[in-house]
């Protein structure tokens, strides 16, 4: 078995984040409106239907170019390697949100800006790991990265597909087998699981 307290309970550092990201989002869609008349960003005030059960709700809507925002604030490596490389293959998670809240919206492009929660601390880290040569370039590290994801309807069906099955799942009598090995770090027991009491009996 293992200690599954700190799957029932919620980070600190998420709840400090969550309330940070509310006072973030209007600063954004300032910037964003005064970087480009057609990025001024509205809310959606209801959520959008995606499939049976299932809302979104896209962080604003551009609609100078009939596209959502999808914002994010990610810590240090996080931050780090969807810089270096792209959050196609850093944050596919976040990307599949994105084609999720497109399906639902009926538009082509979102616009998904990841700002870093620590920028100092990671300008700080990868200066004092970077070779002397190389340490200069890291005084400008950027804080943010913008990137355009464009909607896929093979990956928006797939994502539908599995939430088919998942909703297929939870009408058996018995639990299915787990997504992951523990051993991956990618527990998968989850906060309203209906099955948590069986595994956790099971070990």
């Amino acid at each position: 078995g293992h200690d599954t307290a700190v799957d029932r309970t919620l980070p600190e550092s998420w709840a400090m984040r969550a309330a940070t990201g509310m006072v973030m989002e209007p600063w954004w869609f300032m910037i964003l409106g005064l970087s480009d008349p057609r990025l001024q960003v509205t809310t959606i005030e209801e959520p959008l239907d995606i499939a049976p059960g299932v809302i979104g709700s896209p962080d604003g809507y551009l609609k100078g170019i009939d596209s959502l925002l999808e914002l994010k604030s990610q810590t240090g490596w996080k931050f780090s390697y969807n810089v270096k490389n792209d959050i196609f293959s850093e944050s596919p998670e976040h990307v599949a949100q994105c084609q999720l809240y497109m399906h639902g919206a009926g538009v082509e492009w979102t616009l998904y800006l990841a700002a870093a929660a620590d920028p100092s601390l990671i300008k700080w880290v990868k200066k004092f790991f970077a070779k002397e040569k190389d340490k200069a370039s890291y005084d400008n590290y950027p804080f943010f990265l913008v990137e355009w994801v464009r909607y896929d309807p093979k990956q928006a069906t797939a994502l539908l597909q599995r939430m088919e099955m998942i909703r297929g799942d939870k009408d058996e009598e018995e639990p299915v087998e787990r997504d992951y090995d523990p051993a991956t770090t990618k527990w998968p027991c989850q906060l309203g699981c209906r099955w948590r009491a069986q595994c956790e009996v099971a070990g």
